[in-house]
């Protein structure tokens, strides 16, 4: 995220990382990711809400909150499973 916004986060204790869960609202909202689905990142895992753009996967809560962050295509993402 810090390269799509040519931003420099600090390390997460130092805020609680507010700057960044705002920014990653503020990603969903203006489009530069968005929703593509339900999914889950193990079998049988808790399922999620999906947003990808830009080289990104955001994975929420059902609720909202910020679960992680992903590079689209490599590691973790490959693994989500869509549920609907």
């Amino acid at each position: 995220m810090e390269k799509l916004l040519d931003k420099k986060y600090p390390k997460y204790k130092v805020d609680e990382g507010v700057q960044f869960i705002q920014d990653i609202q503020k990603i969903i909202r203006d489009r530069t990711v968005e929703f593509v689905g339900k999914g889950t990142l193990e079998k049988g895992g808790e399922v999620y809400n999906i947003f990808r753009g830009n080289g990104l996967t955001v994975i929420l809560k059902a609720s909202g909150e910020w679960v992680t962050l992903l590079q689209s295509g490599t590691g973790m993402d490959l693994k989500i499973l869509f549920v609907q």
